[in-house]
Order: structure tokens, then C-alpha cells, then sequence
């Protein structure tokens, strides 16, 4: 799947001329053209043709001598290493060289993991086993399928907070805030006990209700009411990839009918260390009219937010993420930001901030979704802050870092 929001990378010929070798040594510059500096720019290398018939992929990343952590991923499934990750801090206006060796060096899991991605399935006895992807026919009811995963859906984190994916027909995304830069999702798993959150652990701080949430994805009819994936031949929640540098989950609902057409859409979530974004990749929408899909945030309580023809919705305010318990509230801050090319138009209702989109000539859709707890000390949740944060997620993309190889 193409990733429209990764940095720009550009390939020179002595990267052809180390494929074939047993080991491979190039440099890799990671250039930032913004007059601000950009801490954790991800950065991924085809490998493919590199690792082809290795059974252990062994790599080393080194800036000015020293180790930085890395992972590589199988991103399309077919069992075959094909994406060398890792991240770069980029001072304001200039670059960094990497040293990346291919072939010798380690595996890899000296790195502590900073993401995390997992599907469980619930079971009676309640040890809730992992699950690589499970499959769900479309014809099966959605309460069964959102009852079946463990949670309600795939989940994926970073340290600033995490996310899951519904696994019925509405795929809407919750949201999971923090007090501590930490990974908690695999003890929690969004159930936070009483004690859990004594201890500083984070929950649950969403009610979407029957709004878009945040950043969930919707068609558009012509009269502008918005539709879940009601009517597809299957429900898939896979694991991409869990580790150090990201985390990567997808959702595929092939034959999606809607608005009179049928779509194979798969929808992918990624994580990337120290990002409080996710980007949102989406395929498989070719041949839609113009703003027949959307995506946005939802109004919360007591507070205010906008939205803006160059891509970006931001909502402040409180949520009750849990009807039995009505003294919960939670502050937070929700916001997206889509490229301005992708932007039919924007509008608000009674419950949401909403961008209508339109994909791109491959059929892709690309967004970002990013959020903030005020568990979180310090976390940016006013709205003056709020969109300051977002501006500059706007901006990173609008002007991508670039790779050269």
C-alpha cells in the first residue's frame, strides 16, 4: 500500500549495485527543510531484494558511531522481510547520515519496544490468546463480531497514548490517554481497574456515541448523511507490525457496497516512536465520485473546536467514556489533518467537525489522527495550544523530510 505521508526517499544507483551482495553498507541522509527542528522523523528503505530467502534478517543502524534502535517488517504479508524502519532527530534546516548495514549486524530485539500493536480473541476462560488476524464473514452481525476480539478491536500504542479499531461495521476508533510515557495496553488492554488507575495507569477517555469519533472513516451520500461498512463480504483485523520503531495494524473490508458502487478497501494504522500522531492509509477506493467519503472528529462537551479547508479539525473539550460511571469525565484535545488535496469540502453538524475527501488517482486516501489527554502534565489539550500542535503535524507533511539513499 502506498504511504502518501512518509518522507520523500530518492534512490541512487549504489543502491541497486549492494542488492545482490551477501551484505549490504550504504548511507542513508535524512534532510529536513523546515526552519524548525523535527524530533522522530521515520524513516523506511525497501529491503526486499536484499533479504531474499534469509530466514533472520540481521541489520545495524549507526549515527556518528552509535547504535540506534531499528526493526524490519513484512508489511505486505507474503512472509518476505520488505521495509527497513528507523527514526532521526533533524536539526532546523539540515541533516543527518545514517550508516546501514544489511545483512550482518543483530535481530534486532536488544531495542525496547516504544509501540505496540496486538489482536486478542476473547475466550470463556479469559486468557484472551493473541491472534496474528482473524477473519469475519460480512454476513455475520456486528455485535457478534465486536464481542468476538478481546478489547472490541486491534489495538495499537505509542508512548503518548493508543488507539483501537472497532471490529464491527461502524470501525470507529477509540481513544486510550496517559499519565506516563509508558506502554500499558497489553495489562489494560482499555479495562482499567480502580486499582490500575491508582497506580497512574491511563483508560479509556472517549464516548464517540454516534458521532465520527476521532479520524473514524465514513461514505458520504449525496444528501451528505454518512455510512458505516454495512454491507461487505468480510471483516479482516490484522497485525503488521509491533516493535520498537512502529507499530502497524490494518483492517480490510473487501466488496464494501455503498452509493450504488463496491470497494476493497483496507484501511492502515500506523504508529511511530515518540509521535503523538497516527497516519491513517487507505486503498482501494477507485472510481468514487467527488466527496463520497469523510473523515473528522466529533464536538465534545463544554468546549469548541473549527475545521478548516486546508485539512485540519481540531476539538477541545470533556467526554464521559463510560455511561455507568457519569462522574467520569475526561479532558482531551482530538485533532486530524488531511492533505488539501484530498479536501472536497468541509461542514459541521450537531456532532461533528468534518472533512469530506475525495482519493486520489490510485484510489488512496491518507490522514492523520492525533490526540491529548490531560492526564498527560503539560499535554496541549486548550484550544489556542491545541491548534499549534496540529499546525505543526500539518506542516511536517505538507513539507516532508527527505531520504536520500
Amino acid at each position: 500500500m502506498m504511504n502518501t505521508f512518509r518522507s520523500i526517499l530518492t534512490f541512487t544507483a549504489a543502491t541497486c549495485a549492494v542488492a545482490s551482495q551477501a551484505a549490504a553498507q550504504f548511507d542513508v541522509t535524512v534532510s529536513n527543510p523546515s526552519a524548525a527542528p523535527r524530533h522522530a522523523v521515520g524513516v523506511t528503505i525497501p529491503v526486499k531484494s536484499i533479504f531474499w530467502g534469509n530466514t533472520f534478517p540481521l541489520a545495524s543502524v549507526k549515527i556518528d558511531g552509535a547504535d540506534i534502535p531499528w526493526q524490519i517488517d513484512d508489511t505486505d504479508g507474503d512472509g518476505r522481510p520488505d521495509e527497513l524502519a528507523f527514526t532521526v532527530d533533524l536539526p532546523a534546516g539540515a541533516g543527518v547520515t545514517a550508516k546501514v548495514t544489511l545483512g550482518e549486524g543483530t535481530d534486532g530485539s536488544q531495542f525496547k519496544p516504544s509501540t505496540w500493536a496486538s489482536l486478542r480473541l476473547r475466550d470463556h476462560n479469559r486468557r484472551y490468546p493473541e491472534a496474528g488476524s482473524v477473519t469475519f464473514p460480512g454476513s455475520d452481525t456486528p455485535r457478534h463480531v465486536y464481542d468476538a476480539v478481546y478489547g472490541h478491536g486491534i489495538m495499537l500504542e505509542g508512548s503518548h497514548g493508543g488507539i483501537r479499531v472497532y471490529a464491527d461495521n461502524r470501525q470507529s476508533i477509540d481513544l486510550y490517554g496517559k499519565k506516563s510515557p509508558r506502554l500499558e495496553l497489553a495489562e489494560t488492554a482499555f479495562y482499567t481497574t480502580p486499582d490500575k488507575e491508582a497506580e497512574g495507569y491511563g483508560c479509556d477517555i472517549l464516548w464517540a456515541g454516534n458521532s465520527i469519533g476521532a479520524g473514524s472513516f465514513r461514505a458520504v451520500a449525496p444528501d451528505g448523511t454518512l455510512f458505516a461498512t454495512d454491507s461487505v463480504a468480510s471483516r479482516t483485523q490484522r497485525v503488521i507490525a509491533s516493535g520498537p520503531v512502529r507499530s502497524i495494524v490494518e483492517v480490510s473490508t473487501p466488496r464494501w457496497k455503498v452509493n450504488g458502487r463496491e470497494y476493497d478497501m483496507t484501511q492502515r494504522y500506523t504508529i511511530w516512536a515518540g509521535h503523538r500522531d497516527i497516519e491513517v492509509d487507505i486503498s482501494g477506493l477507485y472510481g468514487a465520485p467527488d466527496g463520497s467519503f469523510a473523515t473528522g472528529v466529533l464536538r465534545l462537551d463544554n468546549g469548541n473546536g473549527a475545521v478548516s479547508p486546508r485539512g485540519t479539525a481540531i476539538s477541545c473539550g470533556t467526554s464521559t467514556p463510560d455511561k455507568k460511571r457519569p462522574g467520569h469525565i475526561e479532558t482531551l484535545a482530538v485533532g486530524i489533518y488531511a492533505p488539501d488535496s484530498l479536501v472536497y469540502d468541509v461542514r459541521e453538524d450537531s456532532l461533528n467537525y468534518l472533512l469530506t475527501l475525495n482519493p486520489d488517482a490510485a484510489g488512496h486516501i491518507s490522514y492523520s489522527i492525533a490526540f491529548a489527554s490531560a492526564k498527560e502534565e503539560g499535554a496541549p489539550v486548550s484550544l489556542a495550544r491545541w491548534q499549534t500542535c496540529m499546525d505543526d503535524i500539518a506542516d511536517r507533511h505538507r513539507q516532508p523530510s527527505t531520504v536520500t539513499v
